[in-house]
Parts: C-alpha cells; sequence; structure tokens
C-alpha cells in the first residue's frame, strides 16, 4: 500500500546528514537535560505527600521507565544517521502513514511539556519578584485555565518561551552554550540538595513507609 511505504536507509543517511556540531560531552548533557525534566524541582513535594517515604521506589520506577526509553532511542540513532528522530525511525521501519501519525503525537507532546515547563517557571520566577518586593499582578502572570484564579496571560511564561525559540532559531552551537552550562547546573542543585538534605533524614519518619500502600507508589 502506498501510505505503508518505507523509506530506504542508504538513502536517508546519505541525504539527511545534519553539520556535527555537538561533542560526545554535549549529546550526555543534552540526554542528561532530557531525562531529568523539572518535575523533580516542582513536583516532589506533591509526590511525597501522596507516597510518603515509599516515594523512593516511585523514582525508581520512573527511573526504569526513563532507561527502557533510551535504550531503543539509542539503538535507532546508531544506525539512522539522518535528522528526524522517532519520525525517520517510524518512517523507516514501519511506514510512512505511522510517521506522520508519529510525527503530530511528537509535535503535540512538544507543545505540551514546553507550555507546563514554561508555567512552572514562571511560578517560580514570580515568586523571586515576590520576595523581592516587586508583584506581578494574577492577570499577567497565572494561566487561563487555572480554576482557582482569574489570569488572562502567563506573560513570564511566554516570555521565557520566545527566549528560548530565539535561542534555537540560531543554531544548535550557539543553544548548546546555555543548554549545556543548564543542565550541569541542574544537576549540580540535585547533588548539593542530596548532600544537604540527608541532614534532614531520620528514620522515625519512615513509619508508615507504604503510606498509601502500592498505588500511592504508582500515583506519585
Amino acid at each position: 500500500m502506498k501510505f505503508l511505504r518505507k523509506k530506504n536507509l542508504a538513502t536517508i543517511n546519505s541525504n539527511g546528514a545534519l553539520n556535527k556540531n555537538l561533542t560526545f560531552l554535549d549529546l550526555v548533557l543534552l540526554g542528561m537535560g532530557s531525562m531529568i525534566g523539572v518535575g523533580v524541582f516542582s513536583l516532589t513535594g506533591k509526590a511525597a505527600v501522596i507516597a510518603g517515604p515509599s516515594l523512593v521506589f516511585s523514582f525508581l520506577l520512573v527511573g526504569l521507565a526513563v532507561f527502557f526509553a533510551a535504550l531503543p532511542y539509542a539503538e535507532f540513532s546508531s544506525f539512522v544517521s539522518s535528522a528526524g528522530s522517532v519520525y525517520t525511525y517510524t518512517y523507516v521501519t514501519i511506514g510512512e502513514i505511522y510517521a506522520w501519525l508519529i510525527g503530530w503525537v511528537l509535535l503535540l507532546n512538544y507543545l505540551a511539556q514546553a507550555a507546563a515547563v514554561a508555567a512552572v517557571w514562571s511560578s517560580a520566577f514570580v515568586g523571586v519578584l515576590g520576595r523581592l518586593g516587586w508583584q506581578i499582578p494574577v492577570l499577567f502572570s497565572t494561566n487561563m485555565w487555572e480554576p482557582s484564579v482569574s489570569g488572562f496571560v502567563n506573560l513570564p511564561a511566554v516570555f521565557i518561551v520566545l527566549v528560548i525559540t530565539v535561542l534555537l532559531a540560531r543554531g544548535v552551537r550557539e543553544a548548546k552554550w546555555v543548554s549545556g552550562p543548564l543542565v550541569a547546573l541542574k544537576v549540580l542543585l540535585l547533588l548539593v540538595l542530596i548532600f544537604y538534605g540527608k541532614n534532614y533524614v531520620h528514620q522515625i519518619n519512615w513509619q508508615p513507609f507504604f503510606a498509601t500502600g502500592f498505588k500511592g507508589v504508582i500515583m506519585a
């Protein structure tokens, strides 16, 4: 069938190569930045309320899921050297119609992720400004879909999205000089949190360990 036709692997690898501006370290940092999401900073407290001390198993399960998600990416990228990510991988292995569908799924996924991350960044940014004595009106610092507030537009979120868009439009070589240090800073902050946080770990707080059972682990 025409909709199930596949791209030839040799043709894709010969015609779709991009300039290689990323080093091994750049790729490692890019992968780490993708796997360590903003949720570890913004949602850990909420997850702890659900699961209690057993939250550690929630992290292990998520880490396992990320590991198994990374394996096929590594496998596919090793023999498909062209751009396109999962769209290209699907085009080569399954067919055009599935590649078209997965392309749209990826696009919508990235849009939702960008909106969520921008909203989290905006919330943190507004909080920092508030501690400095600068207040942004709720009308212009919250999202319209939040039922508890009457926001019109989240200007800080719009601002950060525009900044990142301009940065990415300039090219991957320029973007890596920003993304690389930010990922390194993210990892450093987590290590500092672990180092200092261990002083606040008391076994008396581990009871009950499975506060809401295995269901709480999964929900968290």
